[in-house]
């Protein structure tokens, strides 16, 4: 028996757009690839992607009076419904898929929809609480980048939320401004990235917590992530570190600037900053090649010189929120860098300077 739906292709698209960031592009098992398709009785088709460790769930509106229930290869189903223009009708019959819209026809073979894995749902959660959208997104943007890409080490490939979000990979750290609500979670880092894509708009973000997981609801998208076990590291006594402090100030886009001018005649990835008399004189070098260029500068403490890794630093630049950023720092080679926006909102990004012989 075939079941049919009418679907418009845009919104389809945008729905399925949603959720690929959930879909497993590596795994063995061929059903971590496809996208559960099911109706709900009012007029409305569920779209559920997971690749185990974070699941996605959102709605598309359709015209169906079929109960359906079907997976379907997500990236080949995706870009074909994203070439389309109008409405795409949709036969369903012994899991496969025929498709229509205009003068383009495509099939598509599906598995069982038994076979996919039970998704986690926010229903029963044991604490839940509304975050501001566009606070968190901030907050995300400001420690992102600082999280480790290396799964060896659990802990710091997350973010860790309290009443801040931070992330470290032991040559980098970010602490964001206060999120707005206290937690204790540690969330891969992945997870935060497809949050802070999926969810737009100013609405507001319910959290829900789910024991060994949390869920993120905005709309008709839903996020279940699970979590990280593991102890982040104490990053306030980290900051706590920093003695006999040097203050500087200066314009971020001038120092965004002068970094990308000298960075040219640099083959290693080191920058070296010597700051003394008002400037501070960014320089690079590359065997017998360098460059290095000045920038006005504010400070308090000693002259001082630092090497640092071009790509941490260029991190830090962009998670700076103000026209005015500061460092911090202790006047030795090899105390941290502590970068803060202008006025101190109490955001940190900390840099760990190279150990060079000057």
């Amino acid at each position: 028996m075939k079941n049919t739906l009418v679907v418009d292709s845009k919104k389809f698209s945008q729905s399925l757009a949603t959720i690929m960031p959930a879909v497993a592009t590596k795994s063995s098992l061929p059903v971590l690839s496809m996208v559960l398709l099911s109706t709900t009785g009012d007029e409305r088709l569920e779209l559920v992607g997971t690749d185990l460790q974070l699941s996605l769930r959102t709605f598309c509106e359709c015209e169906t009076r079929d109960t359906i229930q079907i997976t379907l290869p997500a990236k080949r189903l995706y870009s074909w419904v994203a070439q389309q223009e109008g409405d795409i009708k949709i036969e369903f019959e012994n899991f496969t898929a025929k498709m229509k819209c205009g003068r383009f026809k495509a099939t598509l073979k599906g598995l069982d929809a038994e076979e996919f894995p039970v998704v986690p749902s926010i229903e029963g959660a044991t604490e839940k609480f509304e975050v501001d959208a566009k606070k968190l997104e901030i907050c995300i943007d400001q420690v992102i980048n600082a999280a480790s890409l290396d799964d060896s080490r659990p802990a710091l490939s997350g973010i860790y939320w309290t009443n801040r979000l931070a992330a470290a990979d032991g040559y980098q750290m970010g602490i964001s401004v206060d999120v707005g609500t206290e937690g204790n979670w540690l969330i891969p880092a992945k997870s935060m990235r497809v949050i802070r894509k999926a969810f737009q708009g100013s609405e507001p973000i319910i959290v829900f917590g789910l024991s060994t997981q949390l869920g993120f609801l905005q709309n008709e998208i839903e996020i279940v992530t699970r979590l990280i076990e593991g102890n982040f590291p104490n990053y306030q006594a980290i900051l706590d570190q920093l003695s006999n402090r040097v203050v500087v100030e200066m314009s971020k886009s001038g120092l965004e600037k002068t970094v990308r001018v000298v960075e040219t005649m640099q083959e290693s990835n080191i920058l070296k900053f010597d700051i003394e008399s008002g400037k501070m004189v960014v320089s690079s070098q590359a065997g017998d090649t360098d460059a290095d260029g000045e920038i006005e500068v504010e400070y308090e403490g000693e002259s001082f010189k630092k090497a640092v890794n071009i790509h941490y630093l260029r991190n830090a630049l962009n998670a700076v929120g103000t026209d005015r950023l500061q460092m911090q720092t202790g006047a030795d080679t090899t105390s941290p860098i502590h970068i803060n926006n202008v006025p101190d909102d109490c955001f940190r990004y900390v840099v760990m300077p190279l150990n060079l012989t000057r």
